[in-house]
């Protein structure tokens, strides 16, 4: 269906000739010897007859082969030229069986206005002889043999491709050359690649392909180039057959034989890739398929449809871009491709993303004795496996190939700057750098002030202290029945408005790198706190109840003890105050025949008070910094230092060290410390770091 141009049917008389002697020789078949078995039909409607011509007269066709289409339903009919000196023709025809073997076609052929008589004989059910003449044209004559072909149409075309070569045809449709039709595989959209004078095109279905006879089917199209027109598929065979084309509201047309091409299911020919890449990288997964047009993409991950959006495009097309590519695109990729006729899967390609290396925490710089035992660590993330370097001065350390070196027995010679390169597939990384310092020969610390028990009231504070010799640094650890106080690091240890959970037996070990020391033992024993107040009211009430009315201190927690003799004293009433003054009424005073009264108050503690700020310092750089607090209220304590009113990451204990100091350390320094009944921020401590002499 493509327009070319061309003379107009009957322009020669060879060509209307031949026109005439197809369509008469459709169905004018010679006698054959006679049969026993009837073989002639009772229709052809549908039919597809197959003529090779013998001889002829003009102005009828005298050799040639052609296809006499009779339509399935109705009187039309169409001739198509398969070779010779034939030309097409079409119009109107009368069939009728004559004998078991034998009939007549009467037709009119509208392309040259003339009409003609067949005799055909029947010499098997699908073939035999035939004859045509026209009253018209005394003399003229065709003769030839005939089969009849059968194909069975099929019940739907959907996917199928016609290659399709044209025998005849008008304006607008090409009258020589070949194309190929695809239809697509909902049947409502088809596709025409032409060759040798047919132009490509496309369009749409408007009627559906029908299945119009047992070898016959129909359809109409809107075409690109040609228009709307009507299609009608006669199947010689399973794979093959004519092709006529007329165009809606014309008698333009267009014929050909084709030979049908089923669709073919896809094939894979080129697997995507497996991948290795650097996160943030782009990434490009390609497939190739053959198969039955068109065919169809879908990219999958670990089984799951991918859909385009952000970085990812062209997840139903052959090649699949992932931009900037993330950890979580990593994982296992194939390509889905369907047609009509089936579909088919990839392998599966491997995508791993490369995340270099990151270091997360540094090593840390150190000063040590000689002898000492030393440990630089680093810790990293990024694609394993991180390989590790060490290097002291820039050269590598041997066997430093770890996140952790440790030095035993450290001498003077191997002091210097330490730093570590991590790697990985994407990439290497080089920490910053570590200073060791290495001192004399270190003496072990020695105790020359223990810890001494006490016993306070609750509510009291409490402050151990040591004193110790030893090469510095010194480092202090505090212990409650051997357990470590959390925060307590300094040679004092204080305790704020102790309660009885605080009684225990507190211990120090002090150490350094010649090793450790622990104290002796302290006790702390802790007895009750309670005041006496100066002021009790009382009221007699009915049933000898005894109303106490007293003022208190809000928020405050009380005790009403009585006694009968001023010596033993049994607590009947303890409260918080509400407000004041307060009231109480004992039920049971009547039992005695006197009674005393007395109110306590009982310290429970309340807000932090910072009882020793920490202090402004001024260091070199290298020195160790160590900033500390102390506060009294109700104990548990948390502490949160910051620095220019910036929180500190993980630095929540009362003491806060920084070691080595650099220049970046100066700044002002506050500590909040919290408790359950509220917060207190410390006075600014100035850090002022000067560069080393």
């Amino acid at each position: 269906m493509r327009t070319g141009s061309r003379s107009t049917l009957c322009n020669a008389a060879p060509r209307c000739r031949a026109s005439a002697a197809l369509f008469v020789a459709v169905l004018a078949l010679a006698a054959l010897a006679p049969v026993v078995v009837a073989q002639a039909p009772t229709t052809i409607g549908g039919r597809t007859f197959e003529v090779t011509i013998t001889s002829g007269t003009p102005p009828l066709a005298s050799n040639g082969v052609y296809r006499f289409l009779p339509a399935a339903t109705g009187l039309n009919y169409f001739v198509v030229r398969i070779s010779g000196d034939v030309d097409t023709s079409y119009g109107t025809y009368t069939y009728t069986k004559t004998g078991a073997n034998t009939a007549t076609v009467t037709f009119t052929d509208l392309s040259i206005g003339a009409g003609f008589a067949a005799a055909i004989t029947f010499s098997t059910a699908t073939s035999g002889t035939l004859k045509i003449t026209s009253p018209l044209l005394p003399g003229s004559f065709q003769e030839g043999r005939f089969v009849v072909l059968t194909g069975e149409s099929p019940a739907s075309i959907a996917g199928t491709s016609f290659d399709v070569t044209v025998t005849d045809g008008e304006f607008p449709f090409a009258f020589d050359g070949s194309f190929r039709l695809n239809v697509g595989t909902d049947g409502r959209t088809y596709s025409i690649t032409g060759s040798g004078g047919v132009a490509n095109s496309s369009g749409t279905v408007t009627v559906p392909y029908a299945k119009t006879s047992p070898t016959t089917g129909a359809f109409t199209v809107s075409d690109s180039l040609a228009g709307s027109a009507s299609v009608q598929l006669t199947f010689a065979s399973a794979a093959g057959g004519s092709y006529v084309a007329i165009a809606v509201g014309s008698s333009a047309y267009q014929t050909g034989v084709f030979t049908a091409r089923a669709p073919v299911a896809p094939k894979i020919l080129t697997q995507p890739q497996s991948q290795s890449v650097v996160v943030g990288s782009s990434v490009v997964l390609s497939v190739s398929a053959d198969g039955t047009a068109p065919l169809s993409y879908q990219w999958k991950k670990d089984n799951a449809n991918v859909s385009d959006g952000g970085r990812i495009q062209g997840a139903l097309t052959q090649t699949l871009t992932i931009s900037n590519v993330q950890p979580g695109d990593a994982g296992s990729y194939s390509a889905v491709v369907k047609n009509a006729a089936g579909s088919a899967t990839s392998v599966a390609a491997s995508l791993a993303v490369l995340v270099p290396p990151a270091i997360t925490t540094q090593p840390a710089s150190q000063t040590v004795s000689a002898g000492a035992t030393v440990v630089f660590s680093v810790t990293a993330t990024g694609t394993s496996p991180l390989k590790y370097q060490w290097k002291r001065n820039g050269i590598d350390v041997p066997g430093g190939t770890g996140p952790t070196l440790t030095i035993n027995n450290v001498s003077a010679n191997q002091a210097g700057t330490y730093t570590v390169a991590v790697s990985n597939t994407a990439g290497s990384l080089t920490s910053a750098p570590a200073t060791l310092t290495v001192t004399s020969t270190a003496t072990a610390p020695s105790i020359t002030v223990q810890p001494v028990s006490q016993a306070v009231k609750a509510g009291s504070d409490v402050t151990f202290s040591v004193q110790a010799a030893g090469t510095p640094p010194l480092t202090y650890q505090w212990k409650k029945d051997g357990v470590n106080v959390t925060g307590a690091t300094l040679p004092t240890l204080l305790l704020h408005a102790v309660t009885a959970s605080d009684a225990a037996t507190y211990t120090v070990e002090i150490r350094n790198s010649a090793g450790p020391v622990t104290s002796n033992p302290a006790t702390l024993t802790v007895q009750p706190a309670i005041s006496v107040l100066r002021f009790l009211a009382v009221r007699l009430k009915p049933g000898n109840a005894i109303e106490l009315t007293h003022e208190v201190e809000i928020g405050k927690t009380y005790s009403i003890e009585a006694s009968l003799n001023l010596g033993n004293w049994t607590e009947v009433h303890r409260f918080t105050a509400a407000g004041s003054p307060s009231q109480f009424t004992d039920t049971t005073a009547g039992q005695a025949v006197r009674r005393f009264y007395r109110l306590r108050s009982v310290s429970v503690g309340g807000k932090p008070i910072i009882t020793r700020q920490p202090e402004s310092q001024f260091v070199l750089v290298g020195d160790r910094v160590t900033f500390s607090v102390e506060a009294s209220g109700t104990p548990p304590f948390t502490y949160q230092w910051r620095k220019n009113g910036v929180d500190l990451s993980g630095r929540t204990a009362s003491t806060f060290v920084i070691s080595p100091a650099r220049l970046t350390s100066a700044g002002t320094y506050t500590v909040v410390v919290r408790n359950a009944l509220g917060e207190v921020v410390s006075e600014p401590a100035e850090l002022d770091v000067e560069p080393g002499g």
